[in-house]
């Protein structure tokens, strides 16, 4: 890429929501480099000999799943002197055996790119990051997120009595 900023929403358009799919294998081998490194909340690829293949696989059985993807890129940063690209995006996943329902999935893409000699810029490394609730949410909608959201609260009422006492006794 010569413009991160400006190239990576076609990028984003052909590796996950292209309706052609061989748009995927071209747009990961034109733009990640031959030992990319790959984590993701349900899977992840070290960097290494063939990590490229392998992330191409990964981002073919998650398109296996979907009926139809698309995503709405809400902002994008990009700091050159670190190389560290990050997208705020809601991806509406509808899985092809729940037809009926297209499922909205925030969250966090980071991209550390690379520069070769030529100045152009190649992805390296592909993080997603969400919160665990959002995630559930596409997998059992309303009952596990609620759950979650509840457990998470009760930790943090838990957490905040116990430092209170450590404030009133002096610990911190």
């Amino acid at each position: 890429m010569n413009n991160p900023l400006d190239e990576i929403s076609n990028v984003l358009y052909n590796i996950f929501t292209n309706p052609d799919k061989s748009a995927l294998e071209k747009e990961v081998k034109r733009t990640f480099t031959h030992n990319s490194e790959f984590k993701h909340f349900l899977a992840t690829v070290p960097a290494g000999i063939g990590s490229r293949e392998k992330i191409i696989s990964h981002y073919k059985f998650f398109r296996g799943f979907y009926r139809s993807n698309t995503l709405d890129i809400h902002e994008k940063w990009f700091n050159e002197p670190s190389g560290r690209m990050v997208l705020d995006v809601t991806e509406y996943i509808q899985f092809i055996y729940s037809p009926w329902r297209q499922t909205p999935l925030r969250l966090y893409i980071i991209f550390n790119l690379q520069k070769n000699e030529g100045g152009k810029y190649f992805i390296n490394r592909h993080e997603d990051l969400c919160q665990p609730e959002d995630l559930l949410g596409v997998y059992i909608p309303y009952v596990a997120p609620t759950l979650l959201v509840m457990t998470k609260r009760a930790i943090s009422f838990i957490t905040m009595l116990v430092g209170s006492t450590f404030n009133s006794i002096g610990w911190c």
